[in-house]
């Protein structure tokens, strides 16, 4: 149980997960999709077979095939959002530190 935008469909172990919006997440708006389903591939020719054809819309990109590979000097980076953690006495009603 949580509070993220989306919450968990399915997960075969040995194929996909699938996912679908959260209808009570608590920032309005969002998410944007309605599901997600993550399929790991591991050949790169047959991911971006995938994309091509329509079978899949999003693939991280081939990092053998990056500039880096080719002796260019790159510097990739990706945002987020902060995480913190809260623990909570939710098991003991009656202790000391549960005001």
């Amino acid at each position: 149980m949580g509070t993220g935008p989306y919450k968990l469909d399915t997960w075969n172990q040995t194929d996909f997960v699938k996912v679908s919006k959260f209808d009570g997440y608590w920032q309005p708006g969002l998410p944007k999709l309605d599901s997600i389903t993550w399929r790991p591939v591991v050949d790169n020719n047959t991911r971006a077979a995938m994309l091509q054809t329509g079978e899949a819309q999003f693939r991280l990109p081939d990092p053998l095939r990056t500039g880096a590979a080719a002796g260019e000097k790159q510097q990739t980076g990706a945002g987020g959002q902060p995480v913190d953690h809260a623990a909570l006495h939710q098991h003991e009603r009656d202790a000391e530190a549960v005001r």
